[in-house]
């Protein structure tokens, strides 16, 4: 199945995030080849859509993955996963965080930049970042939890019509 080649877990018990890089002015590309590759990059980029391909989901964020054949829609209450070239669109995977240390009631904040999208919840940071490999989905801890215990993030997931 090629969700499961396409997706990758990494959960990261540290506080460190990526930056995106800055544009610079005069950062202008300066041959065709490096038009093609901002081209190639573009399309495993985040965007906002007002419709999706759900029937069951107005709006969301949303990305391809062009090498993979997949779309992804991201909401508040976790990842959806569909295969883009099929008839149909069909839901392959849904995946979404359940529970984690210091859970409770949290503003979800979203932030999207290039091929990245962040989900901030709270103590908890989800980050999505989606390339020609797949789309690698990484959890970070923002605060180191009080105590001696293990750190337990719960995740709750659902695939063509499986669940556990």
């Amino acid at each position: 199945m090629s969700v499961l080649r396409a997706f990758r877990v990494v959960v990261l018990f540290c506080a460190a995030q990526l930056v995106p890089p800055v544009a610079v002015a005069g950062d202008e590309p300066s041959s065709m080849d490096e038009i093609e590759r901002m081209v190639r990059e573009s399309e495993y980029h985040m965007s906002w859509q007002d419709q999706t391909v759900l029937s069951d989901l107005d709006a969301a964020w949303h990305a391809t993955n062009r090498a993979q054949n997949l779309r992804f829609y991201f909401t508040e209450d976790g990842l959806r996963v569909v295969d883009r070239t099929a008839e149909g669109s069909p839901e392959m995977l849904r995946l979404g965080v359940a529970g984690y240390v210091g859970s409770g009631a949290q503003p979800v904040i979203f932030g999207a930049s290039e091929n990245r999208l962040e989900i901030s919840r709270g103590e908890l940071t989800e980050s999505f970042v989606n390339d020609e490999g797949g789309l690698w989905h990484i959890l970070t801890i923002n605060d180191p939890p009080s105590g001696d215990g293990p750190v337990l993030i719960e995740l709750e997931w659902s695939a063509a019509g499986m669940s556990l």
